[in-house]
């Protein structure tokens, strides 16, 4: 029975052979085998493995277009070895499945503007944030300053913001230049680290550092200035700082002078009360301003000007020897006047006041001015701060001479008048061991010009000094100073605007140091992006520098020799690598591989290359 079973399925085994073999022999023309090349091995497909491959097939069927890249290494050292780009329908699809199939310069071109939409978009974004920026601290300024946690970190967030989108667009920019300069520039495979590895900081140092410096500067340049893109976040929040509220403009009452009191017919007394009197002899002496506290209302701090109407003197200069003939009215020849002053008439007839200086060798100068009392108008620019006052006084205009219609011109003007009047005569000594010695005339009212600091007398070194370049000048001011003291002694007021300083803390937006940080960011990141516009332009395609890239880079039989048979740190420093390109076919695939720019020594022979 076994035996019998067993010749019956060798039996029907035979027939199905010759069977199949007749069909293979006279299969009908529309079925032929087909022959495919992958990497240079040619493989066949016959009905059988059609058969074996149609559950493959129906599941694929609704694909459309497909393309299988095949990055075979090179066979010889002749040129490198290029990717063969083979649809799914010409390797097994059925005609029924085939799709359209896109070109590879159609592709290139949606590649190309994407990779452009990105420099610029993200040019874009750093503009529109930089203005958002701008808007929102130009919101906040002048503001009480309620909490700074919040408002601070919002701030340094778009600060923050802007330096990413800016270096974002510079990086595929940089990305751009460094295949750039890959395609024709020879690199050590040292310097092809450094460049696959930037913009790390160490990179940039290492690349800087390299033998071949030349290579790659306008690399490292790029690379720095990326690095330099985080002085945005630093420095773009200074803009914005906590100050003082700025003073408001408001009208408070103040001290002022006011010389519009009649004189008095029946009262011939024109000499300033005893309290007028000690004030205005202290302004005389003094070299400082007498001013007055603070006016209600001022607060912590405030400014004001007051303008109001006071007498002054106003001088001329006399002439030498008009001068000289007043000097020279005594009849001993030993005697020197050296101070003579004096009116022609009572009250505030103009005066006449000359002088004779000497110095420690004994040479004189000679000078002198007529003086006479005007109405003028005069101001005060006023500045408290902490009831510490600054008073600036000084006169507008001379407007008029003055008359004695107002009482308190005329005790003013005749007070100033007694002070400076008299003689200061000199008494020459008859040898030169003898001590000089100066005497006084007895005039009424006595001489009182050593009290006021118009000049300086020293006996014992013989010398009489004016204590001013010009004696005309501090002569007009010392009224003007008098009357300085005579506001914090009348207690008159007056109403003024004034500039009152708020105390309170605000918001303070500076928009230059934004825009100054801003500006330079983006037109930098501008000029990076036209760089990376020519390299995409003159490479014919955009880069990356992700792991496919590389891969596809570096398919290359002479690569695999170098890293079997050196040493890492040896072949990095002596093997010149360069990127080289196939052809410039719009229709064909760019990309290339890189190849030995020269041949590969022994270490004997290159150990004098550095990376």
């Amino acid at each position: 029975m076994y035996i019998r079973i067993t010749n019956r399925l060798f039996f029907y085994q035979q027939i199905f052979f010759l069977l199949l073999s007749s069909w293979r022999i006279s299969a009908p023309p529309h079925i032929k085998p087909r022959h495919h090349t992958y990497a240079g091995v040619q493989t066949s497909t016959s009905p059988y493995h059609l058969t074996q491959g149609s559950q493959r097939r129906s599941t694929m069927d609704h694909h459309k277009e497909e393309h299988d890249d095949l990055l075979p290494p090179s066979g010889s050292n002749d040129g490198p070895s290029f990717p063969v780009s083979v649809p799914w329908s010409e390797a097994g699809h059925s005609s029924s499945s085939a799709t359209l199939v896109q070109s590879p310069s159609t592709a290139g071109r949606i590649r190309l503007g994407r990779t452009l939409g990105v420099i610029a978009g993200l040019l874009f974004g750093a503009a529109v944030t930089a203005v958002l920026h701008h808007v929102y601290l130009s919101n906040l300024r002048g503001r009480t300053v309620s909490g700074q946690f919040w408002i601070k970190n919002s701030s340094n967030a778009l600060s923050t913001l802007v330096q990413w989108l800016c270096m974002g667009s510079i990086s595929v920019s940089l990305t751009q230049l460094i295949w750039y300069l890959l395609r024709r520039r020879p690199f050590t495979v040292l310097q092809l680290n450094h460049l696959f590895g930037l913009p790390d900081p160490l990179r940039i140092l290492h690349l800087a550092s390299s033998r071949r410096l030349w290579n790659a500067i306008p690399v490292i340049t790029i690379a720095t200035l990326l690095q330099a893109f985080s002085f945005v976040s630093i420095l773009a929040p200074n803009s914005l700082e906590v100050g003082s509220a700025l003073p408001e403009n408001t009208t408070i009452s103040v001290p002022t002078a006011l010389f519009n009191k009649p004189i008095n017919v029946f009262d011939c007394s024109v000499t300033p009360s005893a309290d007028s009197e000690k004030v205005l002899s202290l302004a005389l002496q003094s070299e400082t301003l007498m001013g007055w506290n603070a006016p209600a209302g001022c607060g912590t701090a405030c400014n004001y000007m007051i303008q109001y109407t006071a007498p002054a003197l106003r001088c001329t200069e006399l002439a030498i020897d008009e001068a000289n003939t007043m000097l020279n009215v005594s009849t001993d020849s030993s005697d020197r006047i050296v101070y003579n002053a004096g009116s022609g008439g009572p009250f505030i007839t103009p005066m006449s006041i000359t002088w004779r200086t000497y110095d420690t060798n004994r040479n004189s100068t000679i000078g002198g001015t007529r003086c006479s009392l005007w109405n003028t108008t005069q101001k005060s620019v006023v500045s408290f701060v902490n009831n510490t006052g600054m008073i600036f006084p000084s006169i507008i205009s001379y407007d008029s001479p003055v008359n004695t219609s107002l009482q308190a011109i005329i005790v003013v003007g005749s007070w100033l008048f007694q002070q400076l009047e008299g003689d200061l005569i000199r008494l020459e000594p008859e040898d030169s061991d003898r001590t000089r010695a100066y005497w006084y005339p007895s005039i009424d009212p006595p001489f009182k010009l050593a009290t006021t600091n118009l000049f300086s007398l020293n006996e014992t070194a013989g010398t009489f000094t004016p204590n001013s370049e010009n004696v005309s000048s501090a002569l007009e001011q010392i009224l003007v100073n008098a009357t300085v003291a005579l506001i914090t002694h009348w207690d008159q007021t007056t109403m003024v605007d004034a500039s009152v300083a708020q105390d309170q803390l605000v918001w303070v937006y500076h928009v230059q140091r934004l825009w100054i940080i801003y500006a330079t960011a983006l037109a930098v990141t501008a000029a990076c992006g036209a760089v990376g516009l020519v390299c995409i332009l003159k490479n014919g395609e955009d880069s990356d520098l992700t792991f496919w890239d590389i891969v596809r880079a570096t398919r290359n039989s002479e690569l695999d020799a170098v890293v079997e048979g050196e040493k890492r740190g040896y072949a990095g420093e002596s093997t010149m690598l360069q990127y080289a390109i196939q052809g410039r076919d719009l229709e064909a695939n760019t990309s290339g591989v890189f190849v030995l720019a020269r041949p590969h020594h022994k270490r004997s022979r290159s150990m004098d290359m550095g990376p």
